[in-house]
């Protein structure tokens, strides 16, 4: 994968950090509890991400992040903000049980309020309303 652009503010979280080659894959070793994306993936990834009980780490976008990541699953941060991404990830090591919790909410998100049976139901609704 390339990073591209991001490259630089991955090194950046990596030096931060302390990780000692400077390269994201360290950070996805280190982190791998945790699901941090990259820009502009869309909510299909976070939702992806959910699905496996992962709690989420999203910068702020388009407003997608706002219906999947609540406290209680995750963090939302300001886009290109290396501190506040630095701060987050330390916050979110420093209690594996509270990961655990917030990865089964997740899941529970994504199982039950918002995935592709609830996107249709609605639809349905609206339709059946109509005739």
């Amino acid at each position: 994968m390339r990073f591209g652009a991001v490259r630089e503010g991955f090194r950046t979280v990596c030096r931060r950090l302390r990780c000692i080659c400077g390269r994201f894959s360290c950070i996805c070793e280190g982190f791998r509890d945790i699901c941090g994306l990259i820009p502009k993936t869309g909510g299909l990834a976070v939702q992806e991400a959910m699905s496996y009980g992962l709690p989420i780490i999203v910068a702020k976008g388009d407003g997608t992040q706002d219906d999947l990541v609540r406290e209680a699953n995750g963090w939302q941060i300001s886009s290109d903000d290396n501190d506040a991404l630095v701060k987050t990830m330390r916050l979110a090591l420093s209690d594996a049980g509270r990961l655990r919790t917030m990865g089964a909410e997740s899941y529970r998100i994504v199982s039950e309020e918002i995935n592709l049976e609830k996107m249709v139901e609605v639809l349905m609704k609206a339709l059946n309303g109509l005739m």
